[in-house]
């Protein structure tokens, strides 16, 4: 669940939280964790002895006894059991606070039970005005948790570029993705709530009120919405447990778009059924589309930040996905070991005690490597079932039509088809995921001496869900024509200082310039078994998004 370093979750984060605990099997344990193990986890385990006491509860405990135990002898076993657990005055406050959530008897942490499915409704496509063939601009609408990310990712396949305003971070920075995209003649999707007609008005504005332009209202039952908003532990915009809320007030705002809105077609989706047959229409595959496409594009992640664990994100999605891979592993999001001045708010940085444990182990089988970290677009490439290249971005499939920074993609595949198939079809086909970097536009940094558009640097087993050592990689992609990134030396004297000189100094082999920064990785016996990075305080210049300037191609050294 996150939670910012030394602030205090939410009610609704702590209620989720000892459902979880609840749902366990009464042999089994929870382990409960954040960076450094006190002050967040702290503040759960303080709330789940309140609310629950030592003893196993059942279903049917005492509503009277509202607190089993008082909140100052809580923080006191927590502190007795592990020194420096509850960290801060606001952690201690949201405590006491929830203690009296609990005496208060709005029942805010039911016992456990099994919510009743909500059943979607199998409603079908309506259609408002004569569908376009292939609408130059499609607009969503509908409140978070409707469907709006899932049907977009669909059609990439169909050349559409997605304009989504949960990644570009503002509707200026949308509207100058808009903008660009049209210079380059691409068809266009808009992924957003677009709740009032002057939110749906500004973007046929921008786009010069084309005669075929698409409005798809995404008419999905609240409540469903709610569900489906509050998997996503990961949205950017919506915290866990938030989602009620949100979703609620967006409902009750909400302007359903009308044909006075000057849109060719209005297509009204409220079931999955219908948001199929929609794609269909438009000319998606049928072999493309299966029947959850009005699920959420982001479901259920499994983000862990604790020391000493790498994991991948495991995110459902339906885009272009063979129906034997409902998933794409994301890859998982990487600490900062030492906070350079480039850390934001939301970024994850461990702890003194956790990146002194991270440098010095007391097992003499753990290795330590450090890297440049470049500067690009996270790609992961697979091979389906029949040999196909998959690749994903985030958490969307994409290729040469999503965007103009892939669009020599596809040639790039081609061109590395020997060497991919080397690496990727080992033992049966989509067990092996290859992450790199894609440099062909420049984001933060112009790279001039690129040996290659695509860098590899870390080859994932999904069955084991383990990643290759950088020694395995490298061994893996021995004889092939694919690049791996650049590693650097250990500095004798391995510690903060140490680590900052090489950020701030080291000339990169890319450019003429500094390392945008370095990853380190934790590895035995041929696994990376952790990882994290240090990003150099200056590399982001200003808070223009790098998409508003339009593409700048990198060079690379083979063109």
């Amino acid at each position: 669940m996150p939670v910012r370093n030394y602030k205090a979750p939410t009610v609704e984060q702590v209620d989720e939280f000892i459902e979880c605990v609840d749902s366990l099997p009464i042999e089994e344990a929870a382990l409960v964790h954040c960076g450094g193990g006190k002050g967040r986890a702290g503040i759960f385990a303080a709330c789940y002895l309140m609310a629950r006491g030592f003893g196993a509860t059942d279903a049917s405990h005492d509503s009277e006894q509202a607190v089993r135990i008082f909140p100052g002898d809580a923080i006191k076993l927590l502190r007795h059991m592990r020194p420096g657990s509850i960290e801060t005055a606001e952690q201690e406050s949201f405590i006491r606070d929830y203690a009296q959530y609990l005496i208060s008897g709005r029942q805010a942490v039911p016992a456990p039970a099994t919510p009743p499915d909500i059943q979607e409704s199998q409603a079908p496509l309506e259609l408002e005005g004569k569908l376009p063939k292939a609408p130059s601009i499609i607009v969503c609408c509908g409140v978070p948790g409707s469907g709006k990310s899932t049907f977009a990712s669909h059609l990439t396949i169909l050349g559409y570029t997605v304009i989504s305003q949960d990644e570009l971070g503002s509707r200026t920075a949308c509207l100058d993705a808009l903008s660009n995209a049209m210079n380059s003649g691409r068809k266009i999707l808009i992924d957003r709530c677009n709740p009032y007609l002057e939110d749906r008005e500004q973007w046929l504005a921008h786009a010069f009120h084309p005669t075929n332009a698409l409005c798809v209202w995404f008419d999905v039952d609240s409540e469903l919405c709610v569900k489906r908003a509050d998997a996503r532990t990961n949205h950017p915009t919506i915290a866990p447990g938030r989602a009620k809320k949100i979703v609620h007030s967006f409902t009750k705002t909400f302007v359903q778009p009308s044909k006075k809105e000057k849109f060719a077609c209005i297509a009204r989706v409220s079931s999955s059924v219908a948001a199929s047959d929609l794609l269909l229409r438009l000319g998606v595959p049928k072999g493309d589309i299966n029947h959850a496409a009005t699920g959420p594009a982001e479901a259920s992640p499994n983000e862990s930040s604790s020391a000493g664990t790498t994991r991948t994100t495991r995110t459902t999605t339906t885009a272009s996905t063979p129906a034997e891979r409902p998933f794409i592993d994301k890859f998982p999001r990487t600490r900062h070991l030492y906070n350079a001045g480039s850390a934001t708010r939301d970024d994850l940085i461990l702890t003194s005690s956790d990146a002194e444990a991270f440098l010095n182990s007391s097992d003499p089988s753990i290795t330590l490597t450090i890297e440049e970290k470049v500067d690009g677009a996270n790609l992961g490439i697979s091979l389906d079932s029949s040999g196909n290249f998959k690749v994903q971005n985030r958490s969307h499939y994409v290729n040469s039509k999503s965007h103009a920074q892939f669009k020599k993609l596809d040639r790039w595949l081609e061109d590395h088809y020997e060497g991919l198939i080397t690496v990727l079809q080992v033992d049966e086909p989509g067990k092996w995921i290859l992450y790199g970097e894609w440099l062909f536009a420049k984001h933060s940094i112009h790279y001039t001496s690129l040996p290659d558009m695509f860098l590899a640097f870390d080859l994932f087993d999904t069955e084991q869900g383990t990643f290759l050592s950088r020694e395995a990689l490298s061994t893996r992609l021995s004889g092939t024509n694919i690049h791996q990134v650049n590693d650097l030396e250990l500095p004798e004297t391995l510690n903060e200082q140490s680590l900052l000189d090489i950020v701030r100094s080291r000339q990169s082999i890319y450019y003429d310039g500094i390392v945008e920064g370095v990853y380190l990785r934790r590895q035995k016996d041929g696994k990376t078994i952790d990882r994290a990075k240090i990003v150099r305080s200056d590399f982001i210049a200003g808070d223009e998004h790098w998409n508003r300037r339009g593409i700048t191609p990198n060079v690379v050294a083979y063109e």
